[in-house]
């Protein structure tokens, strides 16, 4: 449960319970020369203000490497967060009182345009659609891939094709994307690449995200399931696993473009894979790039590293340690459907915020994934 003592000034926000009286933290919105956020914290309680802004006149995306645990603000793509950005009372997946950083997201890619998804034409080249992830494989989803699910599924159903013109079944229109991007889908929506715009499920949908300012390790890993296991530095949400069973078994491909990402009516644009195109933090000891923060506060890095190669001691959540960074993730592979393989900390137990489910959106996902 959470606890403020004023209605946060961020738009499309639920209010929640007024709890007494406390401080309150608002991480403002100026911007310097650089293009960085900057903070100035205000105690309620005194009425004083404390600059906290270090201009450090640079256009950099190389972090300074430092060991302290948490979210910095300074990371996130410019514009991806709207609003204040605010601290609040929260509890803890364990229990336990906190406080929580509270911010709200724009819910699509500011860097990089969402598709293509699915080709048109068995005859169609990568270039024309996106991607689809199997066995830990992410597999060009181009007219030739189309044409081939029978045999790379052993299973004749699948058609997703005219035999006569090459013509692809494409969810191409709002109406079809509702009609086929939801589970089980009704037999005639079977045997279709499912594509869904961002302007098609009525815009892109803003996260509120409530995630613990100090990360608290977990005496017991917990496992995802429904929960969204973080944000990307530009405002989009990393998925939990998409429902490839019950996507499989209507015939359907839920196509993902080449970032990694697609749209459902549920949270609209999300990813599933991380492909290396959205906004990242290189670090300056060659360690992999900074790509987004966890539901539990800690950061989340690329796969591997500059030389190419992936940590060798990460536990079953895909995390370890440094000097530089402390505990932290390392994506999995796009093609392994996951990003990290459990929570390491806990996570805000939140209710009304963001869809469901702690710290951001949940909930049963679309056959879309």
């Amino acid at each position: 449960m959470i606890a403020r003592s004023r209605i946060l000034p961020i738009p499309r926000v639920m209010a929640l319970t007024l709890a007494g009286l406390m401080s309150l933290s608002i991480v403002g919105c100026s911007d310097d020369d650089n293009g960085v956020d900057t903070a100035i914290t205000t105690d309620e309680d005194t009425g004083t203000d404390t600059d906290t802004d270090t201009d450090t006149d640079t256009d950099t995306d190389t972090d300074t490497a430092s060991a302290v645990e948490g979210i910095n603000f300074d990371n996130f793509l410019e514009g991806s967060i709207t609003g204040d950005i605010t601290e609040v009372d929260c509890t803890l997946s364990d229990g336990s009182e906190s406080r929580c950083y509270q911010f709200e997201v724009v819910g699509e890619p500011l860097d990089h345009a969402p598709g293509p998804y699915c080709p048109g034409l068995v005859t169609d080249t990568a270039e024309a659609g996106g991607k689809w992830l199997d066995n830990g494989i992410l597999y060009d989803l181009d007219g030739a891939f189309i044409a081939g699910l029978a045999e790379f599924y052993g299973d004749p159903n699948w058609q997703l094709y005219d035999a006569q013109s090459g013509v692809i079944n494409v969810t191409n229109t709002p109406e079809s994307c509702l009609a086929a991007a939801q589970l089980n889908p009704p037999e005639e929506w079977w045997n279709y690449c499912i594509e869904c715009t961002i302007e098609g499920v009525g815009g892109p949908v803003p996260i509120l995200h409530t995630i613990p300012i100090v990360p608290v390790a977990r005496a017991v890993t917990e496992e995802l399931d429904n929960t969204f296991p973080g944000v990307s530095l530009n405002g989009v949400g990393l998925s939990f696993p998409a429902d490839l069973a019950g996507i499989l078994a209507t015939y359907n491909i839920a196509a993902l473009d080449d970032c990694g990402g697609h749209v459902n009516n549920a949270v609209s644009y999300h990813y599933h894979a991380a492909t290396g195109c959205w906004h990242e933090i290189d670090q300056s000891d060659d360690h992999a790039a900074l790509i987004g923060y966890a539901m539990d506060g800690y950061a989340i890095h690329s796969m591997t590293n500059l030389d190419g190669g992936e940590p060798t001691d990460l536990d079953e959540c895909r995390g370890h340690t440094d000097e530089s960074r402390g505990y932290h993730y390392h994506a999995a592979d796009p093609g392994e459907n996951r990003f990290i393989g459990c929570f390491h900390g806990e996570v805000a137990n939140v209710e009304g915020a963001g869809g469901g489910g702690p710290g951001g959106p949940g909930g049963p996902p679309a056959n879309g994934g």
